[in-house]
């Protein structure tokens, strides 16, 4: 099966246009940070992200938003959250699928588990993104539990094949 080309988006300014040109490119999926793990960075995102989501849903892509899993001491899963909502503004309950960022040092299996956890009791569908590099950096934990969500392997190759990616950990696939 191959992977649907798809774009990620964090503090892009776009136009309805921009999307139209990028689905004629064949771009069928994106995904819009929604949540970078701090307010130094929300107030960009918050002049873009709805714009973006509604454009790219009205240019006929499955929409997904990205939220960035943090340490645990620095704020409770429910303030991402409520953020990401507020940067999504009426797009938030037209985006089907949230994916959890998981590369901020310090953030733990267990955080990464509970942010899932939260956006699912919001009804949406989940999945993580993530590199070898911070799996290496935990130690290569036994985290099999993290498995049980689809992942978005981060290849920084310069090879945009997604075929190419070599899973780790537990999406050794």
């Amino acid at each position: 099966m191959n992977p649907a080309p798809g774009l990620d988006l964090s503090f892009s300014s776009t136009d309805a246009d921009w999307w139209l040109r990028r689905a004629a490119d064949g771009f069928r999926v994106c995904s819009v940070a929604l949540w970078t793990g701090g307010y130094e960075n929300n107030s960009g995102l918050s002049a873009v992200a709805e714009d973006n989501l509604r454009f790219a849903r009205q240019a006929g892509f499955l929409t997904s938003g990205y939220l960035n899993a943090a340490p645990p001491d620095w704020w409770e899963d429910e303030t991402a959250i409520e953020e990401a909502k507020k940067n999504a503004g009426a797009e938030w309950g037209k985006v089907p699928v949230m994916i959890v960022d998981w590369e901020i040092a310090g953030t733990t299996v267990d955080r990464v588990l509970s942010l899932a956890a939260a956006l699912e009791a919001q009804e949406k569908k989940v999945a993580v993104y993530t590199a070898k590099y911070v799996w290496d950096r935990l130690g290569q934990p036994d985290i099999a539990k993290l498995g049980r969500w689809p992942v978005w392997l981060a290849q920084f190759d310069g090879n945009p094949d997604l075929l190419t990616a070599r899973g780790f950990g537990p999406w050794h696939h």
